[in-house]
């Protein structure tokens, strides 16, 4: 009896082993691959500490950032090393960040892109695909569904804002009216809020040919809605 338990903890073991050699080359070829892409994107790999900070820091959340740094060094470089990385620099005059995120029970990686707008607005903003479950533009208090008075804009977005009135002068010229609805036609996942214009799928998606249209299209979304004056 002890031969049999003795064998399947080593069996135990040696699968775990073996399970986290795969992980660890998967996540080589992973960054191997997002070395490779960001050069043909003329983007820079960042990774460790720079990537981890501007994470948090693109998505809204530099209160984690202040609690992390309260934490013993040991900690903090734990938490801030390893697997965090990301493709950053700027495309068509927008910063843009490209990273693979992991979120849920079981941990689903997301491709995600976000393409920064030249000058964030002074109102709170959601852009999504109309029919689509919307929960962060739900969730955000005081947002308002609001039309801009376009046949070919208005059935086919939803336009979520603190500020029906700043939203509509922002979208009433065509120009930003027709960069969304050419990404959304593309993209269907495309969100546009205050800062940025970002857009995710399931999965690892580094090719250059599957990331560069998408920067394309989220750059002239970024470059309509952010621009001065607006």
């Amino acid at each position: 009896m002890e031969d049999y338990s003795l064998v399947a903890i080593g069996l135990v073991i040696a699968l775990s082993i073996v399970g986290a050699y795969f992980a660890v080359k998967r996540t080589g070829n992973q960054k191997e691959l997002a070395r490779q892409t960001a050069m043909s994107l003329g983007l820079d790999f960042i990774e460790g500490v720079e990537a981890y900070r501007a994470y948090y820091i693109d998505t809204g959340q530099a209160q984690i950032l202040a609690g992390v740094e309260k934490m013993p060094s040991f900690w903090r470089k734990l938490i801030t090393s390893g697997a965090w990385w990301r493709l950053a620099g700027a495309r068509r005059g927008a910063r843009v960040a490209i990273t693979l995120e992991s979120r849920g029970k079981n941990q689903t990686t997301y491709t995600v892109v976000r393409v920064f707008y030249p000058r964030e607005l002074d109102f709170e903003l959601r852009i999504s695909k109309e029919g689509i479950p919307t929960k962060i533009g739900k969730a955000l208090f005081g947002l308002q569904d609001v039309e801009v008075g376009s046949p070919e804009f208005d059935p086919f977005l939803r336009v979520k804002t603190s500020d029906p009135g700043a939203a509509q002068r922002l979208l009433g010229p065509s120009e930003p009216r027709q960069a969304l609805l050419a990404a959304i036609q593309a993209y269907p996942a495309m969100v546009a809020d205050r800062r940025h214009v970002s857009w995710e799928t399931c999965g690892s998606h580094l090719k250059v040919e599957e990331l560069e249209p998408v920067l394309d299209s989220l750059s002239a979304v970024a470059a309509a809605l952010g621009g001065p004056s607006r």
